[in-house]
């Protein structure tokens, strides 16, 4: 594959220098935003493929959206995230980041696509820390990719960085179309964009999400996605988002432990869904 038919490698090359250096010093956490990160062509076919996804729904307290995390997506599709998770361009995600033997996940036990429509939203969380499958990969690294070809900012959907105490919002990040953002993911990476987003109701926040590991989780300790309240959040919503936390927490474990997939689960939350 050539990925320089999919991604703007070109941009790219010829900063890359700077970028790592911007990543590596980012605040609350390293992390580098990228516009215009997927060539136009790509872009098209990328869109079009988006317009055959069979979206289930993660509904539960802590966030809102629809996803797909199989890797049956339409081949345009599926030949972008290839492109992402290609050898040349992990190359590219190491110097980046600074974090060699980088590891894709091209089954999507994890990552995948995501879809918010209005209202949606996704509490501030840490992400798990061991791919739910493969004990030995450590998750280190997200990549997002923002499709959005509307969207302006009285919307709402910001993707939020908080610092590590969770104390305040250090910084936010639109969705804007075309842009890609890499972060390091730790147990004190907070991101989310917790806001019921105000979108108009056929406008959606759309997006690619792949993780990237390293094959070091012997001495990780295992967490599942850690959701945390904000300051100014009531005590009734602090509850309810510990809450769900712990459920997410047992549903994690029992994912890992009898290799349960998500779309098995998405099913059950899907045939609720449309009960209601």
């Amino acid at each position: 594959m050539k990925i320089q038919s999919y991604i703007n490698c070109e941009n790219i090359d010829k900063n890359l220098s700077n970028i790592s250096s911007q990543y590596l010093i980012a605040e609350p956490f390293p992390h580098i935003v990228i516009d215009n990160f997927l060539k136009e062509n790509c872009i098209s076919n990328t869109l079009k493929g988006f317009e055959k996804v069979k979206w289930s729904s993660y509904n539960h307290f802590n966030e809102k959206k629809s996803g797909n995390k199989t890797n049956t997506l339409d081949p345009l599709l599926q030949r972008t995230i290839e492109a992402c998770n290609s050898e040349d361009f992990i190359k590219r995600l190491e110097k980046i980041t600074g974090i060699s033997n980088l590891i894709p996940d091209h089954k999507l036990g994890s990552g995948g696509v995501h879809r918010s429509s209005r209202g949606g939203y996704l509490n501030i969380h840490a992400d798990f820390t061991v791919h739910p499958y493969n004990k030995k990969w450590h998750r280190r690294v997200n990549l997002l990719i923002y499709l959005n070809q509307t969207w302006e900012e009285s919307w709402g959907g910001q993707l939020e960085l908080w610092d590590k105490k969770m104390n305040h919002c250090v910084k936010k990040i639109t969705p804007i179309f075309n842009r890609c953002v890499i972060f390091n993911t730790d147990y004190d990476s907070f991101h989310g964009h917790p806001e019921p987003m105000k979108c108009p109701a056929n406008i959606f926040r759309q997006s690619i999400a792949l993780y990237y590991y390293t094959n070091t989780a012997i001495n990780v300790k295992p967490i599942a996605t850690n959701y945390k309240a904000r300051p100014n959040d009531n005590l009734i919503k602090k509850l309810l988002i510990f809450m769900d936390r712990i459920l997410i927490s047992l549903f994690h474990f029992l994912k890992s432990k009898f290799k349960i997939s998500d779309r098995f689960v998405t099913r059950i939350f899907d045939f609720f869904d449309n009960k209601n």
